[in-house]
């Protein structure tokens, strides 16, 4: 597809048309339409309200070869071009063979344009009155109907829809309102004031109002709902940016639904790997893996104390005999004492073999005690060699039922991998940084929906700043998970 072609499909939904003849009518300049043109092949194409310097450095990360803006980026002759002045940006984008298309005032009138989704984000009911009707429904400048109810009502219900609450109310925040008016960017001049005097408004809604105007129209006891331009305008140009993607083929969000289908990919390949995990085959064939490649070290730590043992019970052994040879001697030198020994001496041949038989009572309960030991581990022995050959076989029988569901699986398991694979050489070095980054954390999934204001992941409740910076890939405050909304 070439820029031409992208800007066909642009026409025939916001024709150039319109820029021309409304900005005849109202005498000022506009500059829609092709800006840059390489004529090359459109690889991804990038929307963005303003070429800001954040916008050409996406578009150059993300391999976008064509910027959509509403404002033009070239609005009056250009005299130079500098790395460090005004028109940076543009300079930036055209070296680096960027295409570059703005849809201004054609975006603003257009049937589904700017200010057509303004005045249904405000409940639009019925239409009153059109300022400027440019050719057959393109209009700029609505007055409608709306249900009734308050200011501060409608002022709560604008933060939500445009997720942000850089708007501010001028008027009784109490007071009850049915007829709206509403222009997008900045719309309000005298010829917008007698208009909206002679169909009875009673509030209006715009950005960029002077002053004076602002004083103006609450004298005339209009109130006045104003919002940043960038809030007024950027709900629109999003609305008409989902609107056109189908015919570009370009999808929302390009990278982000890459990132979700990666994500999609990988939860499927972390199924079918959990539950060969599960199953009972890979289990059984783990637990006996895990025992026999420990065993080795258990055998060899109990022939160690088996030899230890052995040697214990030598020494052991040797103790007994002497202290019964020394009971002997003992016993044979009290049966050969004449009357010519002392008394004291008596007492001392006595004493010792007291003490030796004492001693002899002490070795021999140490004895059984060890040789209770030994049993013990002559039967731990006996049963871990037993063990070791029940799990030998049971590696056995249960690996092969376990390959038998690796390979049951392998195909499915390879074409997911090459997917993910494949998948990783499209996105962005950055952002699959970032996803693996979260993924090295035990973070999944990594990406979440935004379901009635809140994570779908951890349920936060999402503040404005957060709901406003969607589009852009914000994280959750609370989990940390990357947000968007379906």
């Amino acid at each position: 597809m070439k820029l031409k072609d992208v800007f066909q499909i642009l026409e025939k939904e916001y024709p150039l048309a319109i820029s021309l003849q409304f900005a005849n009518r109202l005498s000022i300049h506009d500059n829609s339409g092709i800006l840059v043109n390489f004529d090359d092949e459109i690889r991804q194409i990038l929307f963005t309200l303003d070429l800001t310097d954040a916008a050409v450095e996406k578009a150059i990360q993300n391999d976008v070869n064509c910027i959509i803006t509403h404002h033009p980026v070239i609005f009056k002759p250009i005299k130079s071009l500098s790395a460090t002045g005004e028109n940076a940006n543009l300079l930036k984008a055209i070296a680096n063979k960027i295409n570059i298309i703005s849809m201004h005032l054609n975006a603003d009138a257009a049937p589904k344009g700017i200010d057509y989704y303004l005045a249904n984000a405000l409940g639009l009911k019925k239409l009153k009155a059109v300022q400027h009707t440019i050719l057959e429904n393109c209009q700029y400048g609505r007055i409608y109907e709306i249900e009734k109810k308050t200011l501060d009502c409608i002022l709560q219900e604008c933060i939500l829809e445009f997720k942000s609450d850089k708007m501010w109310l001028f008027g009784d925040k109490n007071r009850e309102v049915t007829t709206v008016a509403s222009f997008c960017g900045a719309g309000i001049d005298h010829s917008v004031i007698e208009f909206l005097k002679e169909n009875n408004v009673e509030l209006v809604v715009s950005s960029d109002i002077k002053h004076n105007f602002l004083v103006d129209l609450l004298e005339l006891n209009i109130a006045v709902l104003q919002m940043t331009h960038y809030v007024n305008e950027n709900y629109g140009f999003y609305k008409m940016y989902k609107d056109i993607e189908r015919k570009l083929e370009c999808k929302c969000h390009y990278f982000l639904e890459k990132l979700l289908e990666y994500q999609s990919k990988e939860e499927e390949l972390r199924k079918i790997k959990q539950n060969i995990a599960n199953s009972d085959e890979y289990k059984k064939y783990m637990q006996a893996r895990k025992f026999l490649k420990q065993a080795p070290e258990s055998l060899e730590a109990l022939d160690k104390k088996a030899i230890n043992y052995h040697d214990e019970f030598k020494a052991i052994q040797t103790k007994i005999e002497k202290l019964f040879a020394n009971l002997n001697e003992l016993d044979d030198a009290t049966n050969v004492m004449t009357n010519e020994v002392s008394t004291n001496e008596q007492k001392y041949y006595e004493k010792n073999i007291n003490k030796n038989f004492d001693t002899l009572k002490t070795l021999k309960e140490d004895y059984k005690k060890f040789m209770a030991f030994v049993a013990e581990t002559e039967k731990n022995y006996q049963t871990l060699k037993k063990n070791h050959a029940d799990m030998r076989v049971q590696m056995e029988q249960y690996g092969e039922k376990y390959n038998a569901i690796k390979k049951e699986h392998s195909q499915k398991i390879t074409t997911l991998e090459e997917e993910l694979q494949n998948l990783e050489s499209k996105l962005p070095k950055s952002e699959l940084a970032k996803y693996k980054s979260k993924r090295e954390e035990k973070i999944f999934p990594v990406i979440c929906s935004v379901i009635e204001n809140r994570c779908s992941c951890c349920s936060m409740q999402l503040s404005l700043d957060t709901l406003n910076k969607l589009e852009q890939g914000v994280e959750c405050e609370s989990c940390g998970r990357i947000l968007y909304k379906k």
